[in-house]
């Protein structure tokens, strides 16, 4: 077994991811007040008209001639931000952790499972096992997930044993709990 040392190391909190979430909401939030700002300064310049005066007047020139020649949306959008598309939090906080992977970098990743769903826990785990395939990375990942523990040829150390040792998937407590509550209510699923 050959050991790479990654060329790049990120730590991915929970806590960063919704964090980001937060920071998405706060842009887009903030570029409809510059939006309102914007479309005044435009109709306060397109109305005063512009008077050459001296020299000094020139950048109110230039605002005014950009004004002229811009529809109102074709201005409003070169003076303000671009929006963040913003999706459900579970597709933004999963374009987030897709984002982030690098070539030949070790990422430790704290509970990726919030805010995914589970069609979004089992597109991670694809997008992991593509990183570790192709872009040769490696992960560290506490996660509570069936779904993420589920990694084929993953190596588990159960935490909650004393001392720590390794698992397979099937035998962790949380994984048991979910496979109880199923088998409880396995008539419903038929």
């Amino acid at each position: 077994m050959v050991v790479v040392k990654p060329t790049f190391i990120k730590y991915i909190r929970s806590q960063d991811i919704f964090n980001y979430l937060n920071d998405v909401d706060t842009h887009n939030q903030k570029r409809i007040s510059d939006i309102e700002k914007v479309r005044a300064k435009r109709d306060e310049i397109y109305k005063k008209g512009y008077t050459f005066k001296s020299s000094a007047d020139l950048e109110d020139l230039i605002e005014y001639n950009k004004v002229k020649r811009m529809t109102k949306v074709s201005y409003v959008r070169a003076n303000t931000s671009k929006e963040i598309k913003v999706m459900s939090n579970g597709k933004t906080a999963f374009n987030y952790l897709n984002d982030s992977i690098e070539l030949d970098s070790l990422y430790l990743l704290d509970e990726p499972e919030n805010c995914l769903s589970p069609q979004l826990q089992l597109k991670l785990v694809d997008l992991i096992l593509e990183a570790v395939r192709y872009y040769s990375c490696q992960f560290i990942i506490a996660t509570h997930s069936p779904l993420i523990l589920s990694l084929h040829n993953a190596l588990i150390y159960d935490l909650d044993s004393s001392p720590v040792i390794t698992k397979n998937f099937e035998e962790l407590t949380n994984v048991k709990i979910y496979y109880e509550f199923f088998m409880k209510h396995k008539d419903k699923f038929k």
